[in-house]
């Protein structure tokens, strides 16, 4: 029972991994018309963010994934400030 349990949560966890991006694409895309597949390489750089908290700073997991959270925020920032600024003003 407890097998299922684990593979229910890590299901609807994953499920909700994949809305989420799903979401992020259809909404830049419907709203600034400019297709940005990122998201992807965005949710990746939290990942590992939220591991090295934990494996290199010695974390808790909620502080991990505060952690892994602000420095998936500032990679897209800088993304941001570097290309998508400036490729977002012409034409497509």
């Amino acid at each position: 029972m407890a097998l299922f349990a684990q593979a229910l949560i890590n299901g609807i966890t994953d499920g909700v991994f994949l809305a989420m991006m799903a979401l992020g694409i259809t909404l830049v895309f419907g709203v600034a018309r400019f297709p940005n597949v990122a998201h992807g390489d965005f949710l990746t750089v939290g990942a590992y963010g939220a591991y090295w908290c934990t494996t290199l700073l010695h974390l808790s997991l909620p502080l991990a994934a505060i952690g892994g959270t602000v420095l998936s925020i500032a990679a897209g920032l800088l993304a941001y400030a570097l290309v998508f600024r400036k490729i977002s003003n012409k034409p497509i």
